[in-house]
């Protein structure tokens, strides 16, 4: 019970630094990197000792490993990591202590002092310190990517954490696939490839070489032949389909990162696939639109603007094309989303059987300027320019300059004009008028 407590602790340790758990198997082995035999000099016997410091060093460059198996299982070496732990005593002139037991627990990854000897299970272990004071055992990467903290503890004493990365070994496979599985004549698609490591852990800052190879067809090419991965280990072209004598024809793009590591995938370029020739967007309200709210009650006609959308294909207009609206000011309403959300400024509409769509422009409870735009299977509508601006007067609010004056002296009064929403309405006629409650009171102009 002492000891399932005492690795309890080392536990709690981990986690209130923020790190997740793992397996455990709490059996502790003994090797030759940690044998408990005799003491050396210099050294002190655990029996005789007091721990006052247990230092743990990763034998490894940058505290990284590859996952285990990311080469092949049969090329796991860089997937071992050897740790070493020397245990010091509370003298004045602190010495290593032998015969010492040091509990060892990893968050991720496994334990082992016998590097043919692998359980991926077994998180936590317990070495002895050798004749000389120090002891140590191989951290063994997992299957997968990630980060371990590792700590050991002796007697109570902890030492300071060690985080370890699991990383992705050198690229052994690459995919590739197209967006779509056809396309027309002279349209364009994208091309994604994928590179992984032996047990598909993606590699990130790979170079791919990508080319592409027609049959029967001119003009086919690529924006890239090379592209490094990202994050996710993905390099992504884009294909422009050729032009072609016969009804269709197949393509082939290829990524390779060397010669053992390389895919292809095909894509069907046809004269029947429907392409997208043209989009046009157009507004019927001028190109202004009054600031959502302007006017005093709930009259927002003049803060809507219906739009319209068309979408021309090689065989006349598109019936039941999808086509993506967005605007950078205001925001959007359809038939099937009417209610007014001033966040969504992105829908997707599909057209009709006339190749037709349209959709609602809402102004902002702001003035500016906007831009309107679709697209359409790549193809993109021209821009148009929408200016949000302020309404008609709904709010005097006149001023005296003082609060109060002497009889026969003068004073200022300022009328500020503002709209609903308390915009200044510029270049607007204002009446005066005033009903004195002093013999002589005027004022210079109405």
């Amino acid at each position: 019970m002492k000891r399932l407590g005492y690795l309890f602790l080392l536990l709690l340790v981990l986690m209130f630094a923020g790190c997740g758990g793992g397996g455990s198997d709490s059996g502790g082995i003994t090797t030759d990197l940690s044998s408990g035999v005799g003491v050396g000099s210099g050294t002190v016997d655990a029996s005789q000792a007091k721990i006052a410091r247990v230092e743990l060093t990763p034998l490894f460059a940058d505290a990284k490993l590859e996952a285990y198996g990311a080469r092949g299982l049969t090329s796991t070496t860089l997937s071992f990591g050897l740790m070493s732990i020397q245990v010091f005593d509370d003298s004045a002139d602190p010495v290593a202590v032998a015969n010492q037991d040091v509990d060892v627990i990893t968050t991720l990854g496994s334990i082992t002092v016998d590097k043919t000897i692998i359980d991926h299970t077994r998180s936590e272990m317990t070495v002895t310190t050798d004749a000389q004071g120090n002891a140590k055992f191989f951290l063994v990467a997992p299957p997968s990517l990630g980060k371990a903290t590792v700590v050991v503890a002796a007697a109570g004493v902890f030492s300071k954490q060690v985080d370890v990365t699991f990383v992705a070994g050198p690229v052994k496979k690459v995919s590739v696939n197209f967006s779509g599985n056809k396309i027309a004549p002279e349209q364009t698609t994208l091309v994604t490839a994928k590179a992984t490591d032996a047990i598909d852990s993606p590699v990130s800052g790979a170079v791919l070489n990508f080319s592409v190879s027609t049959a029967n067809s001119t003009g086919a090419k690529l924006d890239k032949s090379m592209v490094t991965t990202d994050a996710n280990g993905l390099a992504t072209v884009t294909y422009t389909a050729g032009t072609m004598t016969a009804a269709s024809v197949v393509d082939t793009v290829t990524a390779a990162f060397d010669a053992n590591a390389y895919n292809s995938a095909t894509i069907e370029v046809s004269k029947s696939e429907t392409q997208v020739q043209s989009v046009t967007l157009d507004g019927y309200f001028g190109g202004t639109l009054e600031a959502y709210g302007a006017r005093i009650g709930t009259n927002y006609s003049l803060s809507t603007g219906t739009m319209f959308v068309t979408v021309v294909g090689n065989n006349g207009n598109l019936a039941n094309q999808e086509v993506e609206v967005q605007t950078t000011l205001g925001s959007i309403t359809t038939s099937t989303q009417p209610t007014v959300d001033h966040a969504r400024n992105v829908v997707t509409l599909t057209t009709d059987a006339n190749g037709s769509a349209q959709f609602k422009l809402i102004a902002p409870s702001s003035l500016g300027v906007g831009s309107v735009i679709v697209s359409a299977a790549g193809k993109f509508s021209d821009p148009v320019t929408v200016e949000y601006i302020r309404g008609p007067v709904q709010v005097i609010k006149p001023e005296f300059s003082v609060s109060t004056i002497a009889p026969g002296t003068a004073a200022e009064v300022t009328a500020l004009a503002t709209d609903n929403l308390g915009f200044p309405v510029p270049s607007t006629l204002l009446v005066f008028s005033m009903t004195p409650q002093s013999t002589g009171a005027r004022i210079d102009r109405t």
